[in-house]
């Protein structure tokens, strides 16, 4: 009892609870980088686990005073609408690696108290139950060492699932490795990924940077990244390595959301008209030369479309059948391609509230008047997102 009283905590409890919080030291401190919310002159950086509990609004070195004003009505605007923007990390970025990550108090910051007070109150809750579970079962035996059958079995059950998880993540890297080098032309392919895994583990692992595969012809990939989005343009089939698998190449992607498809001909069509359409949520067509009065057909598939994109596609003249799509809420289409019939349409989108008209030149005012008359409810802008007024 005595030296109870003299040591209430094990050694071995403090060493695990300083571990753990010094791991949620490099989860909650450092900031994540989105250099996409600024296209020129700034980065954001977000702050906090699990809520962001600070953003900073950085300029780059070569801003100037017109920059700042900018960054302040950016700012302003953040704090009346919210990130307009999703925050997805570029894989191989660093977080608690990086100086400037760790600079929280530069820039132009907009706190989130409430999320601070949370992420205080989340961390310490972690601390406590790690501290009360390991004091807990260190209390129990006289080693830190001894492991009850109970304990042992969870452990092999642990290491099974983990091992379960690794394996299957490493595969399906190396099945969409594969399928990307199907469809990989330096000037005719891009691919943007995304993080399926648990976002504290990303952060404590440096954005995946210490757990990468490296599959070969392919540059390293992290763990848990996936391919989100795929662009890709048609130069005719004979730029494919293998047309025949190219069809099926894009059912290696499960979590695909985009799918772009620039210059997009009647034969390569096929590869978006076959794509797994469940998960597909933003789609842009561009067909650029001719494209047979069939093509279009499919896109009554993609009924979880939110985002769709159809510029240049002249809808009077291809075989479109004008399907109800569900889940759309914004669409971009050429000024000159609205006819009554496009229109009416739009009307029967049970959800669609932006349309952005698309115009090499300024869209006429009574033009204006005429879309949004027709299309009431709906917010009516141009090609680089402003109201008519």
């Amino acid at each position: 009892m005595n030296v109870s009283r003299k040591n209430p905590l094990h050694l071995s409890t403090l060493l695990i609870v300083a571990g753990t919080a010094f791991a949620l030291l490099l989860i909650v401190i450092p900031g994540e980088i989105d250099d996409r919310y600024y296209a020129r002159d700034f980065q954001q950086q977000s702050h906090g686990w699990p809520w962001v509990h600070l953003h900073r609004f950085v300029p780059k070195p070569n801003s100037d005073g017109e920059g700042r004003e900018q960054l302040q009505q950016r700012l302003e605007s953040y704090r009346k609408h919210g990130n307009p923007l999703l925050l997805i990390p570029i894989p191989g970025g660093r977080y608690w690696t990086k100086f400037e990550n760790w600079t929280f108090w530069k820039g132009m910051l907009a706190p989130n108290w409430m999320g601070c007070l949370f992420n205080a109150l989340a961390c310490t809750a972690i601390l406590l139950a790690v501290g009360f579970l390991v004091e807990h079962r260190r209390r129990k035996r006289n080693s830190f060492w001894q492991v009850s059958l109970p304990e042992l079995l969870g452990l092999f059950v642990a290491v099974a699932v983990i091992v379960t998880l690794v394996t299957e993540s490493v595969k399906q890297i190396q099945r969409e490795a594969k399928a990307r080098e199907l469809l990989v032309e330096p000037q005719a392919s891009r691919f943007e990924f995304i993080d399926a895994a648990p976002a504290w583990l990303r952060k404590l692992t440096d954005n995946s940077r210490f757990l990468q595969v490296r599959v070969a012809g392919t540059e390293p990939v992290p763990l848990g990244w996936r391919v989100q989005e795929v662009q890709f343009a048609d130069q005719g089939l004979g730029w494919f390595k293998n047309p025949a698998e190219c069809a099926k190449c894009l059912e290696s992607f499960p979590y695909m959301t985009t799918l772009d498809h620039w210059n997009s001909g009647s034969d390569s069509l096929k590869l978006v008209a076959n794509a797994p359409a469940e998960n597909i949520r933003r789609m842009s067509l561009f067909p650029a030369y001719s494209v047979s009065d069939k093509d279009y057909r499919f896109l009554g598939r993609f009924r979880n479309l939110e985002v769709l994109c159809l510029r240049d596609i002249d809808l009077d003249k291809v075989r479109f059948e004008f399907p109800v799509l569900p889940k759309l809420v914004e669409i971009f289409i050429d000024e000159n391609r609205v006819t009554p019939r496009v229109l009416e349409w739009l009307r029967q989108q049970p959800r669609l509230k932006t349309v952005k008209l698309w115009s090499a030149f300024s869209i006429d005012e009574g033009r204006w008047h005429e879309v949004q008359s027709a299309l009431p409810g709906m917010t009516i802008q141009d090609r680089l997102g402003d109201v008519h007024p």
